[in-house]
């Protein structure tokens, strides 16, 4: 069971730049403590032998923030994200309930305990946070509502929460002065270099392209999932479930799809690999389709934007999409030659 001490959030106080130099430098045993904490996490996303951290405090979740913020990478800060995310989650399910709605308070949502193991939240905060989950257990039309409330079990709440959490760490990452957090980094400097470093390193060996395949074919939501994924976003199950299929539905082997999500923040060789030789039939024996575009919006990973194309009625589907514009360009091509 977590201790109530490891409930708070990030303080205000913990975005100034006294604070942080205060965390750089005493020699507090707690602020020690903070450090090695702060050391051993950043190491973890760099190493993969290294053991990411079973909790984390508001004080080491803070320090950490500083220092990313003085390598100042987005792909790294995602990936970051990504562990601190699930290490809250994982917080979260272990709390009993009355800690549950301590903890919700700390960063910002109104969480009431209901009879059982029941919970209800806000519905605008329900929507507000549950943009990036996939899954019809985390649409408001498959929710129990009451006079504007949001009744949810904890597993369910876990999720919820913990993308309200990932939100708010980016609002502090990003209220961040890169130049300032150098400026006083003292005797982090080394560990910030290294983990740069390290990082690049990184990214340089995860590069990839899609070869030969024409992505001006693709429809808005494919491209937006692509940039994401090469910006180190972590995508929703949903959007890498439709990234795969369709790769792989418009010609694309395995390893090249599998190379693509080299980048992702939680990267990992043998799951990712498991996963699209799934989705592609070589384990499964099925060949999934991407799913149609009315359930990628329900979900909330369609980009449609202005495309003209993807607001016809009776465009129905990405592949409709990708077959309509490649017989489009294969016109433009013979009547350009003839």
């Amino acid at each position: 069971m977590i201790s109530a001490p490891r409930l708070g959030f990030l303080k205000p106080e913990m975005q100034s730049p006294e604070w942080a130099r205060s965390q750089y430098t005493s020699f507090d045993r707690s602020a020690a403590e903070t450090r090695e904490e702060v050391t051993n996490f950043l190491y973890s996303l760099v190493q993969e032998d290294v053991t990411k951290p079973d909790h984390i405090t508001p004080e080491s979740l803070a320090l950490s923030l500083w220092l990313l913020r003085a390598v100042n990478d987005n792909s790294l800060f995602s990936r970051f994200s990504v562990a601190a995310r699930d290490i809250y989650q994982h917080m979260i399910e272990s709390f009993n309930p009355d800690m549950v709605e301590d903890a919700s308070t700390s960063l910002g949502m109104r969480v009431e305990r209901v009879e059982g193991k029941m919970f209800r939240i806000r519905a605008l905060d329900f929507i507000r946070s549950n943009t990036h989950l996939s899954g019809t257990r985390y649409r408001l039309a498959f929710q129990d509502i009451k006079e504007g409330w949001v009744y949810l079990e904890k597993s369910v709440l876990s999720k919820v929460l913990r993308e309200h959490f990932v939100a708010r760490i980016k609002e502090f990452y990003d209220s961040i002065s890169s130049a300032k957090a150098i400026e006083i980094l003292g005797d982090f400097r080394g560990l910030v270099q290294y983990i740069g470093d390290q990082w690049t390193a990184i990214k340089g060996k995860r590069t990839t392209d899609l070869g030969s395949v024409d992505q001006s074919l693709f429809p808005p939501c494919i491209k937006e999932y692509l940039v994401e994924v090469r910006d180190g976003v972590n995508l929703p199950h949903m959007a890498r479930f439709t990234l795969v299929s369709f790769l792989h539905k418009i010609g694309m082997q395995n390893p090249e799809i599998m190379a693509l999500f080299k980048t992702a923040p939680d990267f990992n060789q043998r799951i990712t690999e498991y996963q699209v030789d799934h989705v592609t039939g070589q384990i499964s024996g099925t060949e999934y389709s991407p799913p149609k575009c009315e359930v990628l919006r329900s979900n909330h990973v369609c980009y449609w934007g202005d495309d003209k194309l993807c607001h016809q009625e009776w465009l129905r589907h990405p592949l409709q999409y990708y077959a309509v514009k490649k017989k489009s360009n294969s016109r433009k091509a013979s009547s350009q030659s003839s």
